[in-house]
């Protein structure tokens, strides 16, 4: 796991996020305003600027994730008290018309939790929950290619198969009326302790080459009078065998290269009355 956004929204109050530089990462970007009314630090938290109906405001953590699957998550600091002032974590965001969406509801809400994806513009509910989120809550989405789900601390509380977006996009937070054209922006409920954590991908190594193929000549010692055997032993010294590693972001590996390393092969030759002992050369073997 890496983490590769975090932001506190630690900042002077008034500061909006498409300025605001995050405790880890390059910045925001601000994807959509439908209103006035802008994301903002304040309090080192996350809150709307001020109160505005039927209106949202999108922002997506940069720089975008480099894998397909992360999670987003943040903490829900004050969840405030109407049902239709709702805070969003979206992820694999193509454009404004394609994206996965946890939507998070204050009191009141018919269902508090919601997980949606938005495919050529168009909406399908993959999940939802009727059950209450309190102030403080840490609530993730988890965003893998076999299922979606989304938790409130480390229990699991929605969960989708569902696939249709494969594309790493982008990761980032909304407030407002994503899935009902009457939900509100307001100062109220506040977001703090945002993150984009890209997960350990599985396998995907290469190695470089993938086989060694050691090949020798004969070792064909002479003879001559009295008995000399020339050379009368053979060294052979393979320096290390290093092969490249390639791997997919995020990935350790251990050893980074493969090192094989061979003591020297040092074999003898015998004779008799001055006739090479048979073979005539000498066989390696391996183990």
């Amino acid at each position: 796991m890496a983490l590769v956004f975090n932001d506190t929204f630690t900042d002077t109050n008034g500061v909006n996020l498409d300025v605001h530089t995050p405790d880890t990462g390059t910045g925001w970007t601000e994807e959509e305003k439908t209103g006035v009314s802008a994301l903002e630090c304040w309090g080192n938290n996350c809150e709307a600027e001020s109160s505005e109906v039927s209106h949202r405001a999108t922002y997506s953590a940069q720089p975008d994730p480099t894998v397909a699957d992360y999670d987003v998550e943040f903490d829900f600091k004050t969840v405030g008290t109407s049902s239709e002032e709702p805070y969003h974590l979206f992820a694999r965001l193509a454009d404004l018309s394609n994206f996965y969406l946890a939507t998070f509801y204050g009191s009141g809400a018919t269902d508090d939790y919601k997980l949606n994806k938005k495919v050529a513009a168009s909406f399908t509910e993959l999940a939802s929950l009727n059950e209450t989120i309190s102030d403080g809550d840490t609530l993730k989405l988890e965003i893998k290619d076999a299922n979606k789900k989304v938790f409130n601390g480390v229990t699991e509380k929605l969960t989708s198969t569902d696939n249709a977006l494969t594309s790493a996009g982008k990761a980032g937070i909304s407030h407002g009326n994503w899935l009902v054209s009457t939900d509100d922006m307001d100062p109220v409920p506040e977001a703090d302790n945002f993150k984009v954590t890209e997960q350990a991908v599985v396998g995907g190594i290469t190695v470089t080459p993938s086989t060694l193929a050691l090949v020798l000549s004969e070792f064909a010692p002479t003879v001559s009078t009295p008995r000399l055997v020339t050379p009368p032993t053979l060294a052979l010294v393979l320096s290390e065998f290093a092969p490249t590693v390639t791997a997919t972001a995020n990935q350790l590996v251990t050893p980074p290269t493969l090192a094989l390393t061979l003591a020297s092969l040092v074999p003898t030759a015998d004779a008799t009355d001055n006739l090479l002992g048979s073979p005539p050369c000498r066989p390696l073997l391996l183990p």
